[in-house]
């Protein structure tokens, strides 16, 4: 079986009932061992997707030190997406336009992704699993309405919980407007969890998101560090935009894996690098992870 760090061993189960927003996510549970890590990785030339490289064009480090690829894949590999959306009371300007966008970019999904959609406010809840068709789960966001404050840290843990351990693709793309109102979560407990997961982060931010330079700081953080993107849309075009821009990115991943350095969970970081074409090209994918079974 392959295990990277931090996998969750938790299945999040849901109903959809009234309210639209119905079924809490638990807490994760986590491995405790690394026999593979998985880098999920992006190529550009110039700005544009670089599709069709072969195993030998990739060069992977773990602390500087090259290691062996164990497994490797360049066409529409299996992918876990997990979509959380705020739909706290600062929406309401912004609603429509969310739950219109996010529906088009699920529908343009090539097929075959395990979708689950979280909608959050003061809490984190499911309103539609991988089990369900795409009819069914574009249904569950069609209620949405926005009510409550906004619980960014926890749902960020919520999302990095929810993934399984299976092999291939992580992502999980995020809108919220505003920073964090209502969490039992830190923005600390928040950058340790992202350290030891293998998901790609794609984060949009609107509204009063824009105002806030620690928001903007944290996101951006969070986002290169997994190999993924932040976005700060400031008009309803550029939404469609950004949404577009990670449909193309996701179409255009490599998947490649590794067995890691022999070493103890020790909770010490240690850095991933990915080189292409002897760094003929742009690469983004996750900079290293954190070997901590306490997570």
């Amino acid at each position: 079986m392959l295990l990277v760090p931090s996998l969750t061993a938790v299945r999040v189960d849901s109903q959809l009932a009234e309210p639209p927003v119905v079924s809490s996510v638990p807490a994760g549970q986590f491995s405790s061992r690394v026999d593979m890590v998985q880098v999920t990785v992006t190529v550009l030339d110039n700005g544009h997707f670089v599709r069709g490289l072969p195993r030998e064009a990739f060069r992977v480090f773990e602390d500087d030190v090259r290691r062996p690829l164990t497994f490797f894949a360049a066409d529409q590999t299996p992918l876990e997406l997990v979509v959380a959306l705020d739909v706290s009371s600062s929406m309401r300007k912004v609603i429509g336009q969310v739950k219109a966008n996010t529906s088009r970019f699920l529908a343009a999904l090539p097929a075959g992704p395990q979708m689950t959609l979280i909608a959050f406010n003061d809490e984190a809840r499911v309103i539609a699993d991988a089990s369900m068709p795409l009819e069914t789960q574009l249904e569950a966001i069609e209620p949405l309405s926005p009510y409550g404050m906004t619980s960014l840290y926890d749902v960020m843990l919520a999302c990095f919980d929810s993934v399984g351990r299976r092999v291939g693709r992580r992502a999980i793309v995020m809108f919220s407007d505003g920073e964090d109102t209502a969490s039992h979560s830190s923005c600390d407990a928040v950058g340790r969890r992202a350290e030891t997961s293998d998901a790609v982060l794609y984060i949009l931010g609107h509204g009063e998101a824009l105002k806030s330079p620690d928001l903007k700081e944290l996101c951006e953080r969070l986002a290169e560090k997994s190999g993924g993107r932040a976005f700060f849309p400031r008009k309803p075009d550029d939404l469609v935009g950004a949404f577009d821009a990670i449909l193309d990115e996701l179409s255009a991943q490599y998947l490649l894996a590794y067995s890691p350095t022999p070493h103890a969970p020790d909770g010490k970081w240690h850095s991933i690098r990915v080189e292409v074409a002897n760094g003929r090209y742009d690469v983004r994918a996750r900079r290293g992870y954190r070997y901590d079974p306490a997570s």
